[in-house]
């Protein structure tokens, strides 16, 4: 097997420069990592996978800024809102809009947890992509999305320039399952249609927008400085930076 993989590498469509980068890339091993609250190394992969565990919890834990008469009002809406029989309205999943999303996934991606890798899904005969047709479709209809495609690998990744022994010198990267990205990708397409109708998305909004993107922001804002500018008015701008976001 892997000398029939070795033949088919190309120099053209970027298989073998892939196949050279992973036989010469270095594989990182997390070292001993230092319990916050003991301040005792770790020793086993186990240890080390707890004493991360524990750091993500406390960065994910909300805190605790709400009124309680709001919350109780929060959940009494979400509680009539599930009990709520509603009828889906969104166009239906077709056969061809699951393979045109497989033609573009990326082979060389890490799968989920359930270790379906995209090459597996890029080669699924037409009778599965119809049955996955319609489980879409069955989640669009009953507006559930599948709690076990919310589940995710996460992958510690060290920071540059931080201390390896520490968990908070670590960003998490979160790997879910294609199937899951799919289901996203198909519910995003039919949010937008509909949202553009209504006219939701206002002008400014640049972020998570077809066709735009941070370099339109930036040229709006030099637009503004420069009439500023030459009207001889001050500009002022505000920026907020959230502290490990994308954690």
């Amino acid at each position: 097997m892997y000398i029939s993989q070795n033949e088919q590498l190309n120099i053209y469509d970027g298989t073998l420069w892939r196949r050279t980068k992973r036989l010469k890339s270095k594989r990182s091993e997390i070292p001993q990592l230092k319990n916050p609250g003991t301040n005792l190394p770790s020793h086993t992969d186990l240890e080390k996978a707890e004493i991360i565990a524990d750091h993500l919890e406390s960065q994910f834990t909300p805190n605790d800024f709400g009124d309680p008469n709001t919350e109780r009002t929060v959940e009494k809406s979400i509680r009539e809102f599930k009990n709520e029989i509603r009828t889906s309205k969104f166009k239906k999943v077709q056969p061809s809009e699951i393979i045109c999303f497989m033609k573009h996934i990326k082979i060389n991606k890490a799968p989920g947890i359930d270790s379906i890798t995209n090459k597996m899904l890029k080669n699924l005969p037409l009778k599965i992509i119809l049955k996955l047709t319609e489980i879409f479709n069955h989640m669009l209809k009953l507006r559930h999305f599948p709690n076990c495609w919310k589940t995710a690998r996460v992958l510690p990744i060290l920071k540059p320039g931080k201390d390896p022994t520490h968990p908070v010198s670590y960003r998490p990267i979160s790997l879910l399952p294609t199937l899951s990205k799919l289901g996203e990708k198909l519910i995003l397409n039919r949010y937008l249609t509909h949202a553009t109708k209504l006219r939701l998305p206002i002008p400014q909004q640049f972020g998570f927008t077809p066709q735009l993107s941070t370099t339109h922001q930036l040229l709006r804002v030099v637009e503004h400085i420069n009439e500023g500018k030459n009207s001889n008015l001050a500009t002022a701008a505000i920026f907020l930076d959230i502290a490990k976001a994308f954690d």
